[in-house]
């Protein structure tokens, strides 16, 4: 070991070790790269701990806000299925449920031993008494009872089961973000060593990090006050959304009921009961509107909806739309017309039915929220696109009621008080079709002087000779005739079994098919409706075409069509059903059926299909029905088995 000796410079090692003396140039160099060292081993593990920690927040903030949305879901979902009784919401609910449970289990393997220790047992009590409520009103529900099922997803219990719930975890929560901020603390304590390298290092080091936490618990402050309002706002829209529902379901239910009775008065004048016909009719095609826009959100929310590109005459649909329309804007005083900036393509390649839709949603808007004036619609092409403004001089908008628009559940007056109906789903349907299209939807409003919604979708290409340049040629395009004498539907030649057990939509399709020339029997199940095919080919008179419900006791449409199947009936089979969700049409078809009919029944569509499949039997495209011996067989159901025909073929003509 080298002496030490004494200099100018103090202690310093003697021998060769004295150039390393910190004074001298060696030994500032080493102490400089030694700080340099101590810096970038000091700024990398900052920067990894840093980047840990934003990843944990990160997962933390993403799992709490996924599990607050999947519970506030689940809840919608049970009162939904409550309020409307459409099973949709309890599949949406069992959907959901596991994905509910996978975020809560990622958010305990953040720190599996302090979420054991701070939820506790109240909490898993708790939740286990909201998902038993839940279940249970779904049962009420498929029992019938949804009143019961609204009053107990309403009730104190609930609620204080929800309170309970969200205060376990909100403490939860709260004890991790301290762990985490604990162990912030614990990892800069270890790093302090490091500071007493370099006085600047540290001096720097301990304002990155003061800056950094300093903005983190900004950001983290931002964050979840952002978060709580998202949460609060969504809750307030859907709540709102559901009051409004319920108005909107009631008021025409209210008009149906009340003129429904009118009409048993037996002292109503004629003009009187056609007057409450006609606005039976309305409120019931209202109900309907409202219907197909959840259905159409649900549709579109499971990634179902599609549109179908096709050559249309865009033309054509807008002075449909105009015609259908006029009425409501007469009753209301407004004059309803369209521009056209001509040249215009006569036909484009788009989707026809959902342009119709989006033109009904916004022309009717437009109407609704208009009390003097017009409405126009302007029609122009160019650059591959045919734009479409829908333009009035209602009451016109602000820039915050614009921007929540298109937004689920969103109205520009969601008051209780509100002037105006609907149910807040137009737009954002209209919107997205719009996309879908290819084309884009925007607005331009002002408070007092109107609003002007304006989309474009691609035309496609257009023959130079497809154009329509003058007024003369633009006078020959004309809206399609609305059918609606039955006298002018098509006859129908044939035999049809219809398989329903409903007694009322048993007489109504029955009197519409015998009105248009067929003979109908009636099957009030699926197994009498085999029963009846086995019977009708014993007896040499098959039936040429079945229209088939797809929910019935005994044996529902889709295992009675497979059955059919394997009994090899090859005549055509139409699926005449209420479900009507994302799926239902591709259940039915990969059930047997050749085709889709949904209830509501529309009279015309009914007897066009019908007149379709018919005239293909008869010019032998359908496949024969075999012999009545292969019918014999028997064919396992979940009813027992369908063996040889019986005396009493459960038919009701």
């Amino acid at each position: 070991m080298a002496r030490a000796v004494e200099s100018r410079s103090g202690l310093v090692p003697s021998g060769g070790w004295k150039r390393w003396t910190p004074l001298s140039v060696p030994g500032l160099v080493a102490t400089a790269v030694l700080l340099l060292f101590s810096v970038v081993l000091t700024l990398r593990t900052a920067h990894e701990y840093v980047g840990t920690q934003r990843q944990r927040e990160a997962r933390l903030q993403e799992l709490t806000g996924h599990i607050q949305h999947l519970d506030e879901v689940l809840t919608m979902s049970a009162r939904m299925g409550a309020a409307t009784g459409d099973d949709v919401w309890r599949v949406r609910y069992e959907a959901h449920e596991p994905k509910l449970d996978e975020a809560i289990q990622g958010l305990i393997a953040l720190s599996p031993v302090l979420f054991a220790r701070e939820l506790g047992a109240d909490t898993d009590d708790a939740n286990q008494r909201l998902v038993a409520m839940e279940r249970e009103s779904f049962e009420l529900v498929s029992a019938g009872r949804a009143d019961a099922a609204r009053a107990l997803l309403f009730s104190d219990e609930y609620e204080n089961q929800k309170l309970r719930y969200l205060t376990g975890w909100l403490q939860a929560e709260a004890a991790l973000r301290t762990s985490v901020e604990r162990e912030a603390r614990s990892i800069l304590s270890r790093l302090s060593w490091l500071s007493t390298l370099s006085v600047l290092a540290t001096l720097l080091l301990t304002f990155g990090v003061v800056k950094l936490a300093a903005v983190r618990a900004a950001l983290r402050e931002a964050a979840a006050r952002s978060r709580i309002e998202a949460v609060e706002a969504a809750a307030r829209a859907k709540s709102s959304f559901l009051a409004n529902m319920s108005h909107e379901i009631r008021t025409p239910m209210t008009a149906i009921v009340g003129y429904a009775d009118l009409l048993a008065d037996p002292h109503q004048p004629t003009a009187e009961r056609l007057a409450s016909v006609e606005i039976i009719r309305r409120n019931g095609e209202h109900l309907l509107t409202i219907l197909n826009d959840i259905l159409d959100l649900s549709k579109m929310e499971a990634g179902a909806m599609t549109v179908v590109t096709g050559p249309c005459c865009a033309l054509q649909i807008v002075q449909e739309v105009l015609s259908l329309m006029r009425v409501r804007a007469i009753d209301r005083g407004l004059d309803l017309r369209a521009e056209y900036a001509l040249p215009l393509p006569r036909i484009v390649l788009t989707d026809g039915v959902r342009l119709r839709q989006v033109l009904l949603n916004l022309v009717g808007n437009a109407i609704k929220f208009t009390d003097e004036g017009c409405i126009e619609v302007h029609v122009r092409c160019a650059a591959g696109a045919l734009s479409f403004d829908v333009c009035d001089t209602g009451i016109g908008m602000d820039e915050e009621q614009m921007a929540g628009l298109f937004r689920e559940f969103a109205q520009a007056d969601s008051s209780t008080s509100r002037r105006f109906g609907g149910t807040g789903l137009g737009l954002v349907i209209s919107k997205r079709l719009v996309e879908m299209m290819g084309g884009q939807i925007r607005v331009e409003s002002s408070i007092g002087t109107g609003s002007c919604f304006s989309f474009s979708v691609p035309t496609g290409e257009v023959a130079d000779s497809d154009w329509l340049r003058s007024p003369e040629e633009l006078s020959t395009v004309r809206p399609a005739p609305r059918r609606t004498d039955p006298t002018n539907d098509a006859k129908l030649e044939g035999y049809v079994l219809l398989a329903e057990d409903g007694r009322d939509n048993q007489k109504l399709v029955k009197f519409h098919l015998e009105r248009a020339g067929a003979r109908v029997a009636v099957a009030d199940n699926g197994q009498m409706a085999i029963e009846a095919v086995r019977a009708a080919n014993a007896a040499g008179t098959p039936f040429d075409l079945v229209l088939m419900d797809m929910q019935m006791p005994e044996l529902d449409g889709y295992a009675a069509t497979r059955a059919l199947r394997h009994l090899d009936f090859g005549r055509p089979i139409v699926a005449l059903t209420a479900h009507a969700m994302a799926g239902d049409r591709e259940r039915c078809l990969a059930a047997g059926c050749n085709d889709y009919l949904t209830k509501p029944i529309d009279r015309s569509s009914l007897i066009e299909t019908c007149a379709r499949h018919l005239a293909a039997v008869r010019l032998g495209d359908a496949a024969p029905v075999l012999p009545s011996a292969s019918l014999a067989r028997p064919i396992r159901t979940p009813f027992g088995s369908v063996g040889q025909p019986s005396g009493d073929p459960g038919v009701h003509g």
